[in-house]
């Protein structure tokens, strides 16, 4: 018999996305599952609603509001807890094709048990496999050199055409999937960064303790997609979702402190100018421009002095 999953979704006051994600995880071609709601002290009724319409799933309670970071720390920690073997991770507004977690398993026994896994995501509105997907296709990351290796353009077509499984440097929370293993080697995410970049640290981390990450690219996750902009940096163009100020606040802090913790000094000074065109465009093309400000400037403070809370 196939090993029981457990599939972590974490919500907070997104009671429709969360009922969705729930019914998309039950059309899973893998069956041996078990849905654990971790939620984040919502009050749109998400809890109520998810009780009386799926009585098995496992509902978690949280009485603050953790973040994505904290509510996944809390959700893998009660899964490694309660003994389950492996752990897949979704967003309340993720939702999973049919064949994702079976691809996934099957992928995972092609190699050692610590290791992390991750489907390509697409945005919820795709019209076929062939879209664009959210997570960049980076090399692998080398804690001894604190460089990613980057693919030339010729290699990066090449994965996409063939729908190749390669490693790299991370993958997203969303989607991720991962033995128990992990965990013991890697510990859990980091619940002080909240929310945004928590996966890349946990996957750089994951880096340092001797984990291979790898994209499996036939296995398939929809999200829904923020108003993207993308901008040029030293001839080199990068996507960006537009954030609301609060969110700008973590996406930069922690972006800092992670080059910061995982990469040269060089690497953290690029972070920083990046750090301030974001803060620029968003000044220039949003509303609420003291808050960008404000939250922008306080993210890059916070970056550079947040105490490491995790053990490397």
């Amino acid at each position: 018999m196939d090993p029981k999953i457990a599939v972590l979704i974490v919500s907070y006051n997104r009671k429709e996305f969360v009922l969705k994600n729930i019914v998309a995880v039950n059309r899973s071609t893998y069956k041996n599952i078990s849905i654990i709601v971790f939620d984040n002290g919502s009050t749109d009724g998400t809890l109520e609603s998810v009780s009386s319409q799926y009585p098995d799933v496992t509902l978690i309670r949280s009485k603050e509001n953790l973040g994505g970071a904290g509510g996944f720390s809390k959700a893998l920690d009660y899964a490694y807890d309660n003994n389950f073997d492996y752990m897949f991770c979704l967003d309340d507004d993720g939702a999973p094709k049919e064949d994702c977690l079976e691809i996934l398993f099957n992928e995972h026994n092609k190699h050692d048990k610590a290791t992390i896994l991750g489907p390509k995501i697409l945005p919820s509105d795709a019209k076929d496999e062939s879209s664009k997907h959210f997570w960049p296709i980076n090399g692998k990351y080398d804690s001894l050199t604190k460089k990613i290796s980057e693919f030339s353009t010729e290699e990066k077509q090449r994965l996409i055409s063939e729908e190749a499984t390669y490693e790299t440097a991370s993958v997203a929370l969303l989607g991720m999937f991962m033995h128990r293993s992990v965990i013991k080697i890697n510990g859990l995410p980091d619940k002080g960064l909240f929310i945004t970049n928590d996966d890349v640290e946990f996957c750089l981390r994951a880096w340092t303790n001797n984990i291979r990450i790898c994209l499996v690219q036939k296995a398939v996750v929809y999200h829904p997609q923020g108003k993207n902009i993308q901008l040029s940096f030293f001839n080199r163009k990068m996507d960006f979702n537009v954030l609301p100020p609060w969110k700008l606040y973590y996406y930069i802090r922690n972006s800092i402190y992670i080059t910061r913790i995982y990469f040269k000094f060089g690497q953290l000074l690029k972070t920083l100018m990046i750090s301030f065109i974001i803060i620029f465009h968003h000044l220039t093309h949003e509303k609420q421009k003291l808050s960008i400000l404000k939250n922008g400037i306080m993210g890059v403070m916070q970056g550079l002095i947040k105490k490491n809370e995790v053990k490397l």
